[in-house]
């Protein structure tokens, strides 16, 4: 049996391949739903036609609230605006992922794996336990110094 503690790329490469993971697949949701806004809600119009062929109540799908009805112009811009930042936001902890992997840049990590706990995508749900395993792992001081900032 192997009785030496894991070196300190060890300890961070599944956290890492997870924080890549998770910042993927975030960055492609936001993506798709920056596209859907751009072209009009799309999505939304197809699924309130498939409810109400089914006798599904619809009204919550009325065409005014899906084009922005009276304040259109703010509200798109606002969304666009939003879903861009976070998809950069989404690239960000993807590219922190991938950092980790090369024990560089400690900040930005840590930046990122603050950022997963936050409740701003689709994947919020998994970002909050992995943003704090991810600090868990990066705050142990074996890992801190295995870290070469450039």
């Amino acid at each position: 049996m192997n009785d030496t503690p894991p070196s300190a790329a060890e300890r961070l490469r599944a956290p890492a391949i997870c924080l890549v993971a998770y910042g993927a697949c975030s960055a492609l949701l936001e993506f798709a739903a920056l596209v859907n806004k751009l072209l009009g809600n799309p999505l939304q119009r197809r699924l309130a036609e498939f409810l109400s062929e089914r006798g599904i109540d619809t009204t919550a799908f009325d065409s005014d609230s899906l084009s922005g009805g009276l304040l259109f112009g703010a509200s798109f811009l606002m969304n666009i605006v939003l879903s861009a930042l976070q998809l950069a936001l989404s690239l960000f902890i993807g590219w922190a992922g991938l950092q980790m992997l090369r024990r560089r840049h400690h900040a930005a990590c840590m930046g990122a794996a603050i950022a997963a706990c936050l409740p701003c995508s689709a994947c919020c749900c998994l970002g909050l336990p992995l943003g704090i395993w991810v600090l868990v792992v990066l705050n142990r001081e074996d890992v801190r110094q295995s870290f070469s900032e450039s």
